[in-house]
């Protein structure tokens, strides 16, 4: 690979970080595994995501209340 995939940025701001990276797929699959929470730790560089839990919601109409 000749051409520099990843690259960190200067920036002005203090506690800021900033990074350019070369991904080369087409962007909609780029977002498609953006946009998907199971896929969150596979690409989270910070080690604080280890697993995906799956939650179940359910939403009961209280009597009296209208939904807005």
């Amino acid at each position: 690979m000749s051409q520099v995939r990843a690259q960190i940025l200067d920036v002005d701001f203090p506690n800021t970080a900033a990074a350019r990276i070369v991904i080369n797929a087409p962007a909609s699959k780029i977002f498609e595994v953006l946009a998907n929470p199971r896929a969150h730790s596979s690409f989270d560089g910070s080690g604080t995501i280890e697993k995906v839990f799956l939650a179940q919601f359910v939403f009961i109409k209280a009597p009296n209340l209208e939904w807005q």
